[in-house]
């Protein structure tokens, strides 16, 4: 500085002495900047790796304690890298002897086909939502899950995220209801002295052929019969015997009812009605007799009927092709009815 100072210098050699003393500042400011950078770059990735940790953490605790059957295997063999104690609880199975094995050898799956499935899901939507699935227990026991899936990188490899969330009692308790509803349907279309389909069956099942029919030219037979002077009947012998004989009549109608389609109702307190869904009239009056004989030969003993003294029947008989211009009432109903009446009359 002194010499600088001091001595002349050259116009070239001040300007050269001041440019190096520019860029040597400028290099001490892009190191301090560089050095900033740096130490931020340090902080931001302390704060990252201690954000990984404890989200390593958080997730090791929730995968520990969650009730729901959690698992990790590898997506190529499906050999197991972690399970939790849920999973445990679920196949029977300890950690100690499901880590380090395949499913295939625990023959955790009743079909061994649905790994196969979930793998080829996964890779065609890359996520697997509650597939429901049949899994084998170590005591042998068989229980159905909702398999959920994803595949992640666990450790450097393609792993299998599975949870299978156990539904048996599940499942069993809507079979049961499934099944109570249906036997309460069944037993609110079926009446309650003859055990036959009810009226309330009779116009549900008649609504459901003809609308079935409508749109193709089959026919469809009506049957009525009626007990004569059942009133007298039931007066002589008394109310349970009246019900015990309805129920033998319903049995005898029934029993001569050999295609699944047709249906047999009690369709009043004496009255009995046959559906028959692709039946001509010919075949409905052959039928109607074939009820007539049956009846005749139970020979109950009608001692008050101002007919006969054995029980008899009127039958009425309707036959139509069902459209959408006419209902069942007006052409199969009213003139079975109709029937009835004019075999009372006659």
């Amino acid at each position: 500085a002194v010499d600088y100072i001091t001595k002349p210098l050259q116009h070239e050699e001040a300007i050269a002495r001041v440019n190096i003393h520019l860029q040597l500042r400028n290099l001490n400011k892009q190191l301090e900047e560089q050095n900033a950078t740096l130490q931020q770059e340090i902080r931001s990735r302390r704060l990252a790796e201690s954000a990984l940790r404890l989200s390593e953490e958080k997730f090791a605790k929730a995968f520990r304690s969650s009730p729901i059957p959690i698992t990790i295997s590898t997506l190529s063999e499906g050999r197991f890298i972690e399970v939790n104690e849920s999973f445990c609880c679920l196949t029977g199975y300890s950690q100690p002897e499901i880590i380090g094995h395949t499913s295939a050898e625990l023959n955790f799956w009743v079909n061994s086909d649905n790994r196969t499935q979930i793998i080829q899901l996964l890779r065609e939507k890359g996520v697997v939502r509650n597939q429901e699935f049949d899994y084998r227990t170590k005591s042998g026991e068989v229980r159905t899950v909702l398999f959920s899936a994803e595949i992640i990188n666990y450790g450097g490899q393609d792993c299998l995220l599975a949870i299978p969330n156990d539904i048996t009692e599940r499942k069993q308790d809507r079979a049961a209801i499934a099944q109570a509803t249906q036997e309460i349907k069944r037993l609110t279309t079926l009446d309650g002295i003859t055990k036959i389909a009810n009226r309330r069956r009779f116009e549900e099942y008649l609504g459901q052929q003809w609308r079935k029919l409508v749109s193709e030219p089959i026919p469809l037979s009506l049957i009525l019969c009626k007990l004569e002077n059942f009133e007298q009947y039931n007066n002589t012998f008394g109310y349970t015997a009246a019900n015990e004989f309805l129920r033998t009549i319903a049995q005898a109608i029934s029993q001569m009812i050999d295609n699944s389609e047709n249906l047999a109702a009690r369709y009043d307190s004496e009255e009995f009605a046959v559906i028959l869904p692709n039946t001509i009239n010919s075949e409905a009056i052959e039928l109607a007799e074939t009820i007539r004989v049956e009846i005749k030969k139970l020979a109950r003993s009608h001692p008050q009927s101002e007919v006969s003294k054995k029980v008899t029947l009127n039958m009425g008989i309707a036959s139509t092709i069902p459209s959408g211009d006419s209902s069942p009432v007006e052409t199969l109903i009213i003139p079975a009815e109709q029937a009835v009446r004019y075999c009372q009359v006659n």
